[in-house]
């Protein structure tokens, strides 16, 4: 069984590492040359707004639905489960587009103040709005271990985002705007055929019940997935206001980089909790334990290659230029293995019922990053950022430990 879950789970995780990582690392050397300091300082701002929107927009229901989605008791069921999850994600869509639009000039002058082209804004909101049922889709095809589907479904969706990026270079629009462009045009493309595969029947029948299980699971993921924000994103909107452009991009640039150890966690766990959700309580533990000694092993050469070639390594994305980002992309690689070294104990959580405790630990976490670079980065700027990061990180990695102490004292 193992040997069938480790392959299952690399398989899923090489998927997922392709959208993330050739989208946001290895097209970095691309960006980095295409894009001037400035813009690439204002897609750092334009890339953290998709994320924070497509955390609301999403609202945990992928999640719920990989949660509770073997619980219904026949094909038609399952449909009419995904029918509703849609119909409440629609409802939510469309209380939140309205807020947006609502708050706009606020949000572009005092929050977003970087970004000088309104229409990136609404590209933001319309990219945030795709990503929900391209993500059910994506889970849909994860959860019925569909390994081969998954990763054309990936593939493809990486194939059509770099395909439209030289489409646009080409008629002339900008480095930063055929970026932009393009992940519109792609993710709206992925939205139809994820509309077209997935199976879903609508029906009202005990939708309040759904909804109401929807939301007592959903929200803490939620609110779990707007503290991860805040864990980083959030201080490249923060810097907005007291660093120039430059320093933006620069951890801009060290903060996408040293995402290739969060895109291994996350596409990991992605795999793993579905593969967890199928074990009764005596295995899950045994099984957890190996995947999580294969995970920490892949985790650790990565970040021990990244930290010890750094410099090579920059140069090899980036213009000399940014080699000034070298003691800021170490600092964040560690902050990133402390945070996620640990993630496989954590899926546990959610095996048993308790995703408050994920919420706990990342709002911990959260706070600490928040309140020392309110204090700090006004005076010290990118650096700051980077150690209050680090700070948050140390902080998850103890509330983890002791929460799986306790997780573990009362199921054995």
């Amino acid at each position: 069984m193992i040997k069938t879950l480790f392959k299952n789970t690399f398989i899923y995780t090489i998927g997922d590492f392709l959208v993330v990582a050739i989208s946001g690392i290895l097209l970095l050397p691309y960006y980095t040359r295409v894009m001037t300091i400035d813009e690439y300082g204002i897609y750092g701002v334009v890339n953290s707004l998709i994320v924070l929107l497509t955390f609301v927009v999403q609202f945990g229901i992928v999640s719920t639905f990989a949660r509770y989605y073997f619980l219904q008791d026949s094909d038609e069921k399952k449909k009419v489960y995904i029918g509703q999850l849609l119909l409440i994600q629609l409802s939510l869509t469309i209380i939140v587009v309205t807020a947006l639009f609502l708050m706009k000039r606020f949000l572009l002058s005092k929050v977003l103040s970087s970004i000088d082209n309104e229409s990136f804004f609404y590209c933001a909101i319309i990219i945030s709005v795709f990503s929900f049922l391209n993500a059910m889709y994506s889970a849909y095809l994860r959860i019925l271990e569909r390994p081969k589907s998954f990763v054309s479904f990936q593939l493809s969706a990486v194939l059509l985002y770099v395909l439209f990026i030289f489409t646009f270079r080409f008629f002339g629009f900008s480095g930063l705007e055929s970026v932009i462009y393009a992940l519109l045009v792609s993710s709206f493309i992925m939205w139809c055929v994820s509309l077209y595969g997935l199976p879903y029947s609508f029906s009202l029948a005990d939708i309040g019940k759904t909804t109401k299980a929807t939301f007592v699971f959903a929200s803490p993921v939620l609110l779990t997935y707007i503290m991860f924000f805040c864990l980083n994103k959030f201080n490249i909107l923060l810097l907005q206001g007291s660093a120039d452009k430059k320093q933006l991009a620069m951890f801009t640039f060290a903060l996408q980089l040293s995402t290739i150890i969060a895109v291994i966690a996350g596409s990991a766990g992605k795999a793993i909790q579905p593969a967890l959700y199928k074990l009764n309580e005596i295995d899950v533990f045994n099984v957890a334990k190996k995947l999580g000694w294969y995970y920490k092993l892949v985790l650790t050469a990565v970040l021990l290659v990244f930290i010890l070639f750094s410099k090579p390594i920059i140069l090899l994305f980036a213009p000399p230029t940014f080699l000034e980002s070298e003691n800021i992309l170490r600092i964040l690689l560690l902050s990133a293995f402390i945070y996620n070294i640990r993630s496989v104990e954590g899926s546990l959580f959610f095996y048993f019922h308790k995703p408050k405790w994920s919420l706990y630990i990342t709002s911990l976490s959260a706070l600490v990053v928040v309140g020392l670079s309110v204090l700090f980065v006004p005076k010290f700027g990118a650096d700051a950022s980077a150690y209050a990061i680090l700070a948050g990180a140390i902080a998850a990695f103890v509330c983890n430990y002791f929460f799986y102490k306790k997780l573990i004292v009362r199921k054995i």
